[in-house]
């Protein structure tokens, strides 16, 4: 899927938007390292945890995995924002076997950290937030 510029992504249906950070999410999702092991699956696992509810993605490893993703992030991370967190909150729902478990997870708050991210990125988030 190619991402197309950000005014053309302005004027896309809510549900487009919403479909892309799924297929966005998925990416991520499936992202492996060097050794083939699946980078973000346990930290979306310890989503499930009580004590913990951000998800810490390295952007510049996203960015050598795919800088279409990298760009996504980049020019349209508020517009994809809900999106994101409502795709991680069932990812670890689908993990989760414990009805209880579910509930209390349902009601939890899930964000989404970018780390190094290059200065002039960290300045234009700063801003906009």
């Amino acid at each position: 899927m190619k991402v197309a510029s950000p005014l053309g992504l302005f004027y896309r249906s809510r549900s487009t938007a919403s479909d892309d950070s799924r297929y966005y999410y998925h990416k991520i999702y499936r992202y492996k390292n060097e050794k083939e092991e699946r980078r973000y699956k346990e930290a979306i696992n310890e989503l499930r945890n009580s004590e913990r509810n951000t998800i810490r993605i390295d952007f510049a490893e996203l960015f050598s995995y795919s800088s279409t993703l990298a760009s996504a992030v980049e020019l349209q991370f508020y517009r994809y924002r809900i999106s994101y967190f409502i795709c991680l909150k069932s990812a670890a729902l689908d993990v989760c076997n414990d009805e209880a478990e579910k509930q209390r997870l349902l009601r939890k708050e899930i964000h989404v950290s970018f780390n190094n991210l290059g200065h002039k990125l960290r300045f234009v988030l700063l801003f906009h937030f």
